[in-house]
């Protein structure tokens, strides 16, 4: 019990760590380098998939459980990151293309019969 529990609360703070680097992510490399640290092949989440074989069938699966559940949030919270990044680059687009349509360069010649 306790290792799965181990596992689980290492899980946890990993999770908990990651999700605070992608909400404070500036970038989309940010938020890939972040992806690729946690979900990658050599992440905490990959680790604890090979050792999942090692617990009992019941705790085994508890642990996968909260693996699964873990890896959700944690690509939730990307995903979540890159639109939230792409939002801000869309409107700071937006905002340094915008033109002054209003703006009056002649003056106006009324027509005459």
């Amino acid at each position: 019990m306790t290792q799965a529990s181990e596992l689980i609360s290492e899980l946890e703070r990993a999770a908990a760590e990651a999700e605070g680097r992608l909400a404070a992510a500036e970038t989309l490399e940010a938020v890939a380098a972040v992806e690729r640290e946690v979900l990658g092949k050599r992440s905490v989440l990959a680790g604890a998939k090979k050792s999942l074989g090692q617990l009992d069938p019941d705790r085994r699966r508890e642990a996968g459980r909260a693996l699964n559940g873990v890896r959700d949030r944690l690509e939730t919270a990307a995903s979540e990151a890159r639109d939230r990044l792409a939002e801000q680059a869309r409107a700071a687009r937006y905002e340094s293309e915008r033109l002054d349509l209003t703006e009056s360069l002649r003056p106006v010649r009324r027509g005459r019969l």
